[in-house]
């Protein structure tokens, strides 16, 4: 298998370009495969790149790069430790769903009280207050 990584000079990040891989099937019969005009997993040279979540990568047809839990730094590695990592997208936890429901809810929650208090106004013909 090669893996290539480029650093983009202009920006100061590297992304995986090239992925070619090499190997045999289950039935012991050859393949090859492989995509030279990847974009994959950008980061500044300074940083690492990280995502914990499963990804599906297509790198040509009938080839599928599956990772989960990757990490990567191909360039500035310091005594075998990583950088601060760039987390991919897939990893930031949104909080916007969170606030759509809790607004929703306290939206029903003030029908709920409105309907109450106009309810308890309404006098009742034929009844007498005490």
């Amino acid at each position: 298998m090669t893996v290539t990584f480029t650093v983009i000079n202009d920006t100061k990040k590297f992304s995986l370009r090239v992925f070619n891989v090499t190997g045999k099937t289950r039935s012991g019969q050859g393949f090859s495969g492989g995509n030279g005009s990847l974009s994959l997993w950008e980061a500044s040279l300074s940083s690492s790149y990280m995502c914990n979540r499963e990804q599906n990568y297509s790198i040509e047809a009938g080839l599928t790069l599956f990772t989960f839990n990757l990490r990567v730094q191909p360039f500035g590695v310091n005594k075998n430790q990583f950088s601060t990592a760039h987390e991919c997208e897939l990893d930031d936890v949104s909080i916007l769903i969170p606030v759509i429901v809790g607004c929703v809810l306290a939206g029903l929650i003030i029908i709920v009280v409105v309907a109450y208090l106009i309810g308890r106004r309404k006098t009742h013909a034929g009844y007498q207050s005490l």
